[in-house]
């Protein structure tokens, strides 16, 4: 997979997790993250899925913040999730990166010739 297809997927990867979690959040009820009920349907969901985005990526701007015990919980189990994927995402992208490639050259004569009493096979190698 190219660079560009492994951002593509982690970022669609990304979004669909903020939407997965946004729906959960808006689903329990977006009043128990202090999003004002006079907003309409779709801006208090707009609301879920940026709390989503902000608790899987331990940014916490302390605008929004739960008020019961089981959208902390969703919560919680999201900021773990999050720390979780991106240490994964983080993994995978230094893999790609630190492959060992060896361009090695060696002479295309061996040689066997005495050396500190004994015999040696010697060769000529380069980078």
């Amino acid at each position: 997979m190219n660079i560009w297809l492994f951002g593509s997927v982690c970022f669609i990867g990304f979004i669909f997790i903020n939407l997965v979690f946004g729906t959960i959040y808006f689903v329990c009820g977006a009043d128990f993250l202090g999003i004002s009920n006079e907003l309409s349907t779709i801006d208090r969901f707009l609301e879920s899925f940026f709390f989503s985005c902000q608790t899987l990526t331990a940014v916490g701007y302390g605008l929004l913040a739960p008020t019961n015990n089981l959208v902390s919980s969703i919560a919680s189990f999201e900021a773990f999730f999050g720390l979780m994927s991106f240490a994964v995402i983080t993994g995978l992208l230094y893999a790609r990166f630190s492959k060992p490639r060896a361009h090695l050259q060696f002479s295309k004569q061996a040689i066997i010739r005495p050396f500190k009493e004994g015999k040696a096979l010697m060769f000529r190698m380069a980078t």
